[in-house]
């Protein structure tokens, strides 16, 4: 039996039908890959073109708290050396004080560079759109850029502020004194051998006080007795 012109005709529309579907499903997957793979690639692009990314904020921080804590450590323990003891001593403290000086202005010209390379992000960063950071999220940069050098700021100003280079130098000119003074300090066996000649000095000065005294005419008189006792005597 044959089939019918309205079955076939059924079956085609239904043909038709179902291939339509597919080249606009088709159609519609390539769409939304393609506009996946553009989305990717304009993130990827406004990534590249941001200047500086949070962890390099991060990084900054750490490093400047770092210097900070390690300058006013420096400080602390430079201002608590002692200026007493031995020639020796003291001159190894000097050199250890003189180092010290030298670590923290340098620590300090650190400080005001990284501060300066801080301020220069966040001038920046007030002129910088929208940008997709490392985790996918979109993010300005001021966001993450202004915390960090309001705290690279305060730790800049605080160490500033704590470390008094008029008491550094002082300390300094307190032990250079303290050398001067334990080298022109007599040694011991110098103080003894003087002691001895001002003794000597004094014996002989009073000896010869009482040689230069004029006898008296009762002193006279009694040595004249003794000699005739001693006379008659013999």
């Amino acid at each position: 039996m044959s089939k019918t012109p309205s079955r076939v005709g059924a079956k085609a529309t239904m043909l038709v039908c179902m291939f339509s579907l597919t080249c606009y499903a088709g159609s519609t997957v390539v769409s939304d890959t393609a506009a996946f793979f553009t989305s990717v690639e304009e993130r990827a692009g406004k990534m590249t073109s941001a200047f500086v990314f949070p962890e390099t904020m991060e990084a900054l921080v750490k490093e400047v708290h770092s210097l900070g804590d390690v300058t006013l450590t420096d400080y602390n323990s430079m201002l608590a050396t002692p200026t007493e003891g031995t020639l020796a001593e003291v001159e190894m403290k000097l050199k250890e004080v003189i180092q010290k000086q030298k670590m923290i202005a340098a620590n300090q010209i650190t400080l005001r560079k990284k501060l300066e390379e801080a301020e220069d992000y966040f001038e920046r960063a007030k002129q910088e759109p929208q940008v997709i950071d490392s985790r996918d999220r979109i993010v300005k940069v001021i966001d993450y850029v202004k915390p960090a050098y309001v705290e690279i700021r305060r730790v800049h100003n605080d160490v500033k502020a704590k470390v008094d280079i008029k008491k550094m130098q002082a300390l300094r000119n307190k032990l250079e004194k303290r050398i001067k003074e334990l080298k022109e300090k007599p040694k011991p066996r110098q103080e003894e051998q003087i002691q001895s000649n001002n003794t000597e000095n004094s014996k002989e000065l009073e000896g010869s006080k009482l040689k230069a005294q004029p006898i008296s005419s009762s002193d006279a008189l009694q040595e004249g007795s003794a000699s005739k006792a001693e006379g008659e005597t013999q």
